[in-house]
C-alpha cells in the first residue's frame, strides 16, 4: 500500500509498516494540513495520520483525496495502533480505501462515505 505518514505518526509504527512491505513516505515536520493532504493526492498516497481535522468531512470530504486513515485510539499505544493497523490492511485493500475515510479505532474500523 502507498502510505504519507503524517508526522504525529511514531518512528515505531512507520518502521513496522515499511518491515511489512508498504510503500512509505513521511511528511516533513512543520508541514501544514493543507501541504500534506495535497501531497497526498499529487502522490496517490493513503494519507495515515491521528490529526482529527483529517476527519472532518466538511473540510476535507471523503471523494476528493486520495484517501485518508485517522487512527483514533486512546491512548495510542504503539502496540495497540500496530494491531489495529495489522486487522484493517488484513480486511480492505488500497482501491477500497480510495476515495474514503476509515476511522481507525482499537477493535476495528468505520468508512465514509458507506
Amino acid at each position: 500500500m502507498k502510505l504519507l505518514i503524517d508526522e504525529n505518526i511514531r518512528m515505531e509504527i512507520v518502521n513496522f509498516l515499511q518491515e511489512s512491505g508498504h510503500d512509505i513516505m513521511t511528511v516533513r515536520s512543520g508541514s501544514k494540513n493543507g501541504e500534506i493532504i495535497q501531497l497526498a493526492t499529487e502522490e496517490k498516497r493513503i494519507l495515515l495520520t491521528h490529526d482529527k481535522h483529517f476527519s472532518d468531512i466538511f473540510l476535507y470530504p471523503p471523494g476528493n483525496f486520495y484517501g485518508i486513515v485517522r487512527i483514533k485510539i486512546h491512548p495510542p499505544t504503539v502496540s495497540s495502533v500496530i494491531k489495529a493497523l495489522e486487522n484493517l490492511l488484513n480486511k480492505i485493500s488500497q482501491s477500497a480505501i480510495e476515495k474514503h475515510l476509515i476511522i481507525l479505532e482499537k477493535n476495528g474500523f468505520r468508512i465514509y462515505p458507506h
